[in-house]
């Protein structure tokens, strides 16, 4: 069963996927001026601001690939959509039912085709 809840979290899944890809992105962009301040600290004799500028460049490097990893594994409303309701509505007891009306229907359709068009020949026929 759907719940209110589930929805919610359904309908939300591109905005987290947003909100991951801006926070990534910035992620990254700190760990480059942070790599920038490792040089310039480094060429420096400030060896704890090298030590500092390094440990938060490494921290930023793995928050953003984290981030990168999640955004390829988190799918999009639409993907979660077709996850949740496709297998309901293959498992349903209604489906099944239906399929077996869809093929006694077709073979009424089929068997209703073979007798008009061999109610056409004989008609031809007799002319």
């Amino acid at each position: 069963m759907i719940t209110e809840s589930m929805v919610y979290w359904v309908l939300k899944l591109d905005d987290i996927c947003k909100f991951l890809a801006i926070f990534s992105m910035c992620s990254a962009g700190f760990a480059g001026v942070m790599l920038i301040s490792c040089l310039i600290n480094f060429c420096g004799d400030n060896f704890d601001a090298y030590k500092t500028a390094q440990r938060f460049c490494c921290k930023s490097v793995i928050v953003s690939i984290a981030c990168f990893f999640s955004l390829a594994f988190i799918p999009s409303t639409k993907q979660m959509a077709m996850i949740k309701v496709i297998p309901a509505i293959a498992n349903s007891e209604i489906a099944g039912e239906m399929s077996k009306d869809a093929k006694e229907l077709y073979k009424m359709g089929v068997d209703a085709i073979k007798e008009q068009l061999t109610s056409k020949d004989l008609k031809k026929d007799d002319r």
